[in-house]
């Protein structure tokens, strides 16, 4: 049995390189996913950087990434600052402020945050906590990372505990 297949008209081409162009879309962005590429990219041609944003997964029992590309020049002139915008306006986490000096990293939120966001029932206070320790291990040098509230250390809620400091 012989099978013809007729493409007659641009059209029919047209459709076929939009499948094509789709598949090779779908099969890179699943390799970037499950290669889980690590630290912040920069492409020079476009002067951006892209960081890595652990958001908390539909059913609260892990992390999905996803990826917000900004300025290269902006994000150069404050690092932690623009980590923390991006990670305040994508997680919503009330962030003060974030510190990395080589390994050791602190991260300030809010009291406010703390209560709302980290003390969110049990499964959302574990994935705020998770959403801001993976984030910033991801988008930073800092191995180890201490959180505090409003500048005090050793804080504790209901759901959430920041006695010890998280290490990667």
């Amino acid at each position: 049995m012989k099978i013809k297949i007729n493409f007659k008209g641009k059209g029919t081409w047209l459709i076929i390189a939009t499948i094509v162009l789709i598949i090779a879309l779908t099969l890179t962005l699943t390799y970037i996913a499950s290669n889980n590429l690590n630290i912040v990219s920069s492409n020079i041609k476009d002067k951006t950087v892209t960081l890595k944003i652990y958001h908390p997964n539909s059913d609260a029992t892990g992390t999905v990434v996803k990826y917000f590309v900004i300025n290269e020049d902006v994000y150069n002139k404050n690092k932690n600052k623009e980590i923390v915008k991006v990670m305040n306006s994508q997680l919503g986490l009330g962030i003060n402020k974030l510190v990395v000096n080589g390994n050791k990293g602190v991260v300030d939120i809010s009291k406010t945050s703390s209560e709302n966001k980290f003390d969110n029932g049990s499964a959302g206070g574990m994935m705020a906590v998770e959403s801001l320790t993976k984030t910033i291990f991801a988008n930073t040098s800092a191995t180890i990372l201490k959180v505090t509230v409003d500048g005090k250390v050793k804080v504790e809620g209901n759901h959430f505990s920041f006695l010890n400091d998280f290490v990667k």
